[in-house]
C-alpha cells in the first residue's frame, strides 16, 4: 500500500480489514462506520491499546495467525486479549488522524 494514497481507508468488510478507496463504495455512510474504530488504551493490558469497531459493538481488531488483520467478537480469554492489544509508535492528531500500530503479544 502506497501510505500516500491519501483517499484510501482502512475498513473492515465482514470480519477482515481492508484497504478501500472512499470514492469505490455506493454507500458512504456505511463506509464512514466500517472505516471508524475507537482507540482504547489499557483495554486488556497496560500499555497497550484495542480498537473497538464503531459498527460493531464488543468487535474488536485482532491479529489473525496468518497475520491478516480482521474483527472479532471480544471474549474474556487471554489468546484474543493477546491478539486484540497493540502499541501505537505514531498518531497524528489532524483531523484525518492516521495511526500505525503493531501488535507486540502473538
Amino acid at each position: 500500500m502506497d501510505i500516500n494514497q491519501t483517499d484510501s481507508y482502512v475498513r473492515h468488510d465482514g470480519s477482515f480489514l481492508l484497504v478501500d478507496p472512499v470514492n469505490d463504495t455506493d454507500d458512504l455512510s456505511l463506509f464512514d462506520l466500517d472505516s471508524s474504530f475507537i482507540i482504547l488504551p489499557d483495554m486488556f493490558y497496560s500499555d497497550l491499546y484495542a480498537l473497538r469497531s464503531i459498527n460493531s459493538p464488543y468487535y474488536y481488531i485482532t491479529s489473525n495467525a496468518d497475520g491478516r488483520l480482521g474483527i472479532i467478537q471480544q471474549t474474556d480469554i487471554s489468546n484474543y486479549h493477546d491478539t486484540a492489544s497493540f502499541r501505537v509508535y505514531d498518531y497524528n492528531t489532524s483531523s484525518e488522524c492516521l495511526i500505525w500500530c503493531v501488535n507486540v503479544l502473538q
